[in-house]
């Protein structure tokens, strides 16, 4: 019913902004956002006001009409306050682990290659995904990469899949260890065994539809998928069990607190 600006702080017109600038929101608190220019901003107040906590993590503006030397990603830690991934379109991956009082930057390892999207694991801050863009680059390293110290070393996870570009990874809150959801230029992909295969997840998607944004909701195992052109579109992961211990209709596991009715899937302390 209404609205208020909300860039007080963010320096506009004097930094570089990607054409989909990155916001994140920290999922222990609604009022800490992060956003993305060429720096970091964090406000602790609902984005009335902004405060910078990086300098330039990017290479700096590039030549031609595509200026790049912007940032593209934005991960924050669901359980681990400070704990901030950052990825950008010149192929910089960035770490902070106290709010950007020190950042690392993480790239060794990686691709030179746009940054779509880093993904961090639910309760494991050291442990991340980073998946990559890259036309026009005749380079058939994998497209998804996995951490699980912080980004001192990346591992590719591509598995069976082939060489196009992934926007987007979600990872499977039921079962974080081992599933994952990738959002490609050829639709959706998972994997239940941490990346070594996959298999598409086209049942009513129109072929080959580019999708930039996936979705998974707990409570009810839903994948939302947002594509280029082709709308929206929906799917119910199975849970893979057939037990319902406290009879709340989540299955047990599936269930944050198997013993005790809890449908809604609620988690103040956010350890999963």
């Amino acid at each position: 019913s209404s609205f208020f600006s909300a860039m007080t702080g963010i320096d506009y017109n004097n930094e570089r902004h990607n054409w989909s600038t990155p916001i994140e929101m920290a999922p222990y608190n609604n009022n800490i956002l992060y956003y993305g220019s060429n720096i970091l901003y964090k406000t602790t107040n609902g984005a009335s006001l902004w405060t910078a906590i990086s300098g330039d993590l990017t290479n700096g503006p590039g030549a031609g009409n595509l200026g790049f030397g912007t940032i593209t990603t934005i991960g924050a830690s669901p359980n681990t306050a400070g704990v901030v991934y950052v990825g950008t379109d010149d192929a910089n991956v960035w770490f902070t682990p106290d709010d950007g009082n020190n950042w690392t930057n993480i790239s060794d390892g990686l691709p030179d290659r746009w940054i779509t999207r880093v993904t961090v694991h639910p309760t494991d801050p050291a442990t991340a995904y980073v998946t990559l863009s890259g036309y026009k680059v005749g380079d058939h390293a994998a497209h998804i990469y996995k951490t699980t110290n912080s980004g001192a070393d990346w591992t590719p996870i591509g598995g069976n899949l082939f060489d196009a570009p992934i926007n987007d990874v979600v990872i499977d809150p039921d079962h974080p260890e081992s599933g994952l959801y990738i959002a490609t230029d050829f639709g959706v992909y998972m994997s239940n065994n941490g990346g070594a295969n996959w298999v598409a997840l086209d049942q009513g998607m129109p072929a080959v539809t580019p999708v930039h944004d996936i979705d998974f909701h707990q409570g009810t195992r839903k994948l939302v998928a947002g594509t280029h052109g082709r709308s929206m579109y929906a799917i119910t992961i199975d849970c893979p069990d057939i037990i319902d211990t406290d009879g709340d209709l989540i299955l047990d596991f599936c269930d944050n607190c198997p013993d005790a009715p809890n449908p809604g899937q609620e988690d103040a302390d956010s350890d999963g």
